[in-house]
């Protein structure tokens, strides 16, 4: 009877509220998570399928091992951080008048929990700086935010901006929306001179019918970066690496039509090329591994474990919490909550809470790989949580200018050239 309870609610209100991108977010009045519908998903492996079918470098010899010489590296989250960058949700999103009673305390807790997240990365920034993506130009609304920050950062070490298709994605709520930075925002590598490039990844979302998450690809013009264009879909959730160009991702059926020569010229994937066998759910690899040194990597998964163990690497193991009451009906076999998705930020790891006794087994690991942890409540913010909802680049210039077609400045820190 429990079960059948339990499965009605999640029914009712996985239709109501829906999902959003990297882990399982409720969003009120707004449609299923497209990475957990499996018609876009089939839509993804058709287009990248199409793709390579068209691809004279996938089946060429010359493009399937690494080249002989170099041609640069990724960018390791656990390198130094210039930026951190954050959707500024500073409301609780809508919520749908026939929300069941027990999931709009739910809703409402998972806002406050990443309003808490936002204001506990701003107190450790020490020489980063923050940049919030508003979806209001209101000056108002910039006042709010700021409002929010007090007491919590120097408004010099805040930047506020405003992209159009934020804007488009929170459809006229005023930052009432966790954004997933991470699976749409480019991302960072080094060229053969060190210079630094950003590699597009769901910049072809328009292609599938997606318009709420089209191009973000522009954020290259606020690094001075060269931009790099990919032909695949790829989801930044979905890709982790090391200086040594080692890269670890999740074969999902999308993924696994990208061939092997995409990541490595274009995200300097030249070392071990490690794709795990997919699983279910989101199946990102931020729910299951990530570095903490070029050759040692925290996993959540035996399986992912013995593979890369396989591979030459070292493994730290971490038990998964457990499932949400919201989850663990029968017909919801996937887990999203994980302590792999957590944040990086010059030698402190933001690690999520769950409330549970594997919290501690978890700060304990990071801390075993030389973090000093910072935990937070994410219990009722599922698998999405601070490595999905943010994005971190090196510390490179920041651009004087912004272009005003592409990304305006409602806030400008003062000490956004402190890394020139």
């Amino acid at each position: 009877m429990k079960i059948a309870i339990v499965s009605i609610v999640f029914i009712l209100t996985a239709s109501l509220v829906g999902f959003q991108n990297c882990g399982v977010a409720p969003q009120a009045l707004e449609s299923t998570r497209p990475q957990m519908d499996p018609e876009y998903q089939k839509q993804i492996a058709d287009y990248n399928q199409k793709v390579r079918e068209s691809d004279e470098k996938a089946l060429d010899p010359q493009f399937s091992t690494g080249p002989n010489k170099y041609i640069g590296r990724p960018f390791m989250e656990r390198e130094p951080v210039g930026y951190i960058i954050m959707s500024a949700t500073i409301r609780t999103t809508e919520i749908h008048p026939n929300t069941p009673p027990v999931y709009v305390e739910h809703v409402r807790n998972q806002y406050k929990q990443f309003r808490n997240l936002i204001k506990k990365v701003a107190k450790n920034i020490k020489n980063e700086h923050l940049i919030l993506i508003s979806s209001s130009k209101s000056r108002t609304e910039t006042e709010r935010i700021l409002k929010f920050l007090e007491g919590s950062i120097d408004r010099n070490k805040v930047t506020i901006v405003w992209h159009p298709y934020y804007e488009s994605t929170v459809r006229g709520k005023d930052n009432s929306k966790v954004f997933m930075m991470r699976d749409v925002s480019p991302i960072p590598v080094y060229d053969e001179n060190d210079a630094l490039q950003l590699v597009s990844t769901y910049s072809n979302y328009s292609l599938v019918g997606r318009r709420d998450y089209t191009d973000w690809s522009s954020l290259h013009r606020l690094f001075e970066a060269e931009p790099v264009h990919t032909p695949y879909m790829i989801s930044g959730g979905n890709f982790i690496a090391n200086k040594q160009g080692d890269c670890l991702i999740i074969n999902r059926e999308g993924d696994a039509a990208i061939p092997d020569w995409v990541y490595i010229y274009k995200f300097k994937c030249t070392g071990r090329l490690v794709r795990l066998p997919y699983k279910s759910g989101i199946g990102h690899i931020d729910e299951y591994a990530k570095f903490a040194w070029d050759n040692t990597v925290i996993v959540s998964d035996y399986q992912y474990s013995q593979i890369l163990k396989d591979r030459g690497f070292n493994t730290k193991f971490i038990p998964p919490p457990p499932k949400h009451p919201l989850f663990r009906s029968h017909l919801y076999n996937h887990n999203p909550r994980s302590y792999i998705n957590s944040v990086y930020l010059n030698g402190k790891v933001f690690l999520p809470r769950f409330g549970v006794p594997e919290d501690e087994i978890a700060k304990k690991v990071y801390e075993d790989v030389g973090f000093e942890v910072v935990q937070f409540n994410s219990s009722d913010m599922f698998g999405y949580s601070a490595h999905c909802a943010t994005y971190t680049y090196p510390r490179v210039p920041l651009m004087r200018v912004f272009p005003s077609d592409e990304i305006e400045v409602l806030h400008r820190g003062d000490q956004l050239d402190e890394f020139r």
